[in-house]
């Protein structure tokens, strides 16, 4: 069973929410959009929620929280539209990192880890184009610079606590026509190591028909995970791949499409993956020692994806009431354990909320955070 924590934003059926996410030790961070169009920021920090909207702007949002509850917030200056990366604890202080060069239009902060090691990228000036960037890491007393080898183009996606960073940087390569073609290749950098940029998974000489090199979506302690779109004459599909110092980058073979969404601080990785182009999609849990696990559906339901996983296993995610996603579809928050498998959380309420459509985060003892109709974002917590 469970019971409500706290209510994060009230099931209003207006406005908006941004970036809402758990850590794996309960911290959650997140958004509220206002009718008038601002954004304000905010961190829960277990115990209460605390605002952490930097002042003279009107758009904080924040990308990431360490275990010692530092923030990183990007926030667009009121001044000029510029947009910068703060470091607050919420308690109403906050650090510039500072800029790459001057004239840029952005600094955007993405990940932070348990030294306070925070990698994003810097928007060249005169543009706004997403492929336009630098990839930096700021370092607590030694600043912000450039990564070494990145280059440019290039973004840093995530930051482990062991130090290494996983990113994207631009190959130059131009397709059969002379055009050119945006192939980020994924690369691992470490002080010690340097930097290693991977190869495409699939090259058919054509740079337009092979893989775009990829992007990674989720991190632990110690190891990366994303994936690779693979560009065809037959349309596209996903390959998904594994990193850590041990095993270099693993790929996660399936028989047509692999999309890996999160992966637990145990190193677990959950998504889905497909069998052929219409096939609506296997929710699965993937080890480095066991391979793939099917998740199975709930009773009654005709798809599921669990989109996350904690330490000891617990996985959230919705499940569907048709194979392909409509706007008719029936949405149910959905809870998969090893003891009990699937369980609709709707049943499991010992508090009386509206009804819950998504699991959007599990701590590692087991704390959900869950959206309800009407856009309600709540708490829950497990009870005997």
């Amino acid at each position: 069973m469970y019971e409500l924590k706290t209510t994060l934003q009230e099931p209003t059926g207006s406005g908006a929410f941004r970036g809402f996410s758990m850590s794996p030790d309960g911290k959650v961070i997140g958004a509220r959009v206002e009718a008038d169009g601002a954004v304000h920021a905010f961190v829960y920090d277990g115990a209460s929620t605390r605002n952490i909207d930097v002042p003279a702007s009107t758009h904080s949002i924040p990308s990431a929280v360490n275990a010692a509850g530092v923030v990183v917030v990007n926030a667009d200056r009121t001044s000029d539209g510029v947009t910068r990366t703060y470091l607050t604890s919420g308690d109403g202080r906050f650090t510039d990192i500072g800029e790459l060069e001057a004239g840029n239009v952005g600094v955007i902060g993405t990940s932070i880890n348990k030294d306070g090691v925070v990698v994003g990228r810097e928007v060249a000036g005169g543009t706004t184009t997403y492929g336009l960037t630098t990839a930096f890491i700021y370092t607590p007393g030694g600043g912000i610079a450039t990564i070494p080898g990145a280059g440019f183009p290039s973004l840093a996606s995530f930051v482990n606590d062991s130090g290494a960073v996983a990113g994207n940087r631009y190959d130059g390569r131009k397709n059969a026509g002379g055009g050119n073609v945006i192939t980020l290749m994924p690369f691992v950098w470490s002080a010690t190591q340097g930097i290693d940029t991977f190869p495409l998974l699939y090259d058919d000489g054509d740079p337009y028909y092979s893989d775009t090199g990829g992007f990674y979506t989720g991190t632990s302690s110690t190891a990366f995970v994303g994936s690779t779109v693979r560009r065809s004459p037959d349309g596209n599909f996903n390959i998904g791949w594994y990193w850590s110092a041990a095993t270099g980058r693993v790929v996660m073979s399936g028989p047509f499409s692999v999309t890996p969404l999160a992966m637990s601080s145990a190193g677990a990785v959950v998504g889905y993956r497909q069998a052929t182009r219409t096939d609506p999609g296997q929710g699965f849990v993937w080890t480095i020692d066991g391979g793939f696990r099917d998740v199975p559906l709930l009773p009654g339901y005709k798809a599921a994806t669990p989109g996350v996983i904690n330490g000891p296993g617990v996985m959230g995610g919705t499940a569907t009431s048709d194979a392909i996603s409509s706007l008719s579809s029936v949405l149910v928050a959905t809870v998969w354990t090893s003891a009990e498998g699937p369980f609709d959380l709707n049943t499991r309420l010992r508090t009386p909320l509206p009804r819950l459509v998504a699991v959007l985060g599990i701590d590692d003892a087991g704390e959900l955070l869950v959206q309800g109709e009407s856009r309600g974002i709540y708490v829950l917590r497990p009870v005997n």
